[in-house]
C-alpha cells in the first residue's frame, strides 16, 4: 500500500514537470533557490508541528 502512494507521487511529479510552463525567475531567487518561499514554508511547518504537540496538553498552563 505504501508503494501505491509513491508511484502516484512520481506520476504527479512527471505530469507537473511536463504541464507547468517555465517562468522567468523573480528577483528574490538566488541561483534557482526561492529564499522567501523557503522561509515561509519552514515557518508554516514549524507552526504546524508546534500546534500538534500543543494539542497533547490541551489548555494546561494557559491563563
Amino acid at each position: 500500500m505504501f508503494f501505491a502512494s509513491v508511484l502516484l507521487a512520481a506520476a504527479l511529479l512527471l505530469a507537473a514537470v511536463r504541464l507547468i510552463p517555465a517562468q522567468s525567475a523573480p528577483p528574490f531567487r538566488l541561483r534557482g533557490f526561492d529564499l522567501p518561499g523557503a522561509v515561509t514554508a519552514a515557518a508554516a511547518l514549524l507552526l504546524a508541528a508546534y500546534a500538534v504537540v500543543r494539542l497533547e496538553h490541551g489548555l494546561d498552563g494557559w491563563p
